[in-house]
């Protein structure tokens, strides 16, 4: 009897699983993902590199920019910042911007300055003003406001804006 209520358990052989499936090689299709990928992270570094290169000179004015904050005498400070603002503008653009004056001048600012609000005329004249030698005073914190954005949002002229720089230059 003691053989009919043994458990046929111990007998039993174990599983037996299958062999691991390789890891290599893929099939075609992962190969052609590899390849998409390897693609699109170039491209996107690519890009990337490109974009730094081009915006290097905004990075560069904002830095000067900084260091003309502690400028002593506001003529001193107006006329940098007018300088480093058609510097910035002639990287930008290529064009003639640079020589831009008076009114050409400002409104080139106003609408190639993106979603930089735009400089009232008030501000601008005094700006202009102290810059060439006038004796007023200067609303800084103004002017250095408008031109942080201005730089860190102005685009290359549209044609609208180019023909400020074909059709009011300075004469010369």
């Amino acid at each position: 009897m003691t053989g009919a209520t043994e458990t046929p358990i111990p007998q039993l052989a174990d599983i037996h699983l299958p062999e691991p499936v390789p890891g290599f090689p893929w099939a075609p299709g992962w190969w052609l993902v590899l390849a998409l990928s390897i693609a699109i992270v170039a491209l996107a570094a690519w890009w990337l590199h490109q974009r730094a290169q081009r915006n290097r000179y905004r990075r560069q004015a904002a830095g000067e920019l900084n260091k003309l904050d502690q400028a002593r005498s506001d003529q001193h400070f107006a006329s940098a910042v007018n300088q480093l603002l058609r510097r910035a503008a002639l990287q930008a653009s290529g064009t003639n911007a640079a020589a831009l004056t008076g009114e050409s001048w400002h409104q080139y600012l106003c609408q190639s300055g993106g979603k930089t609000p735009p400089l009232d005329r008030a501000t601008f004249d005094q700006w202009q003003a102290v810059a060439y030698g006038a004796d007023a005073k200067l609303d800084r914190d103004a002017l250095l406001n408008f031109a942080k954005q201005w730089l860190k949002y102005h685009r290359e002229p549209t044609e609208k804006n180019q023909r400020f720089a074909t059709t009011n230059r300075r004469p010369g």
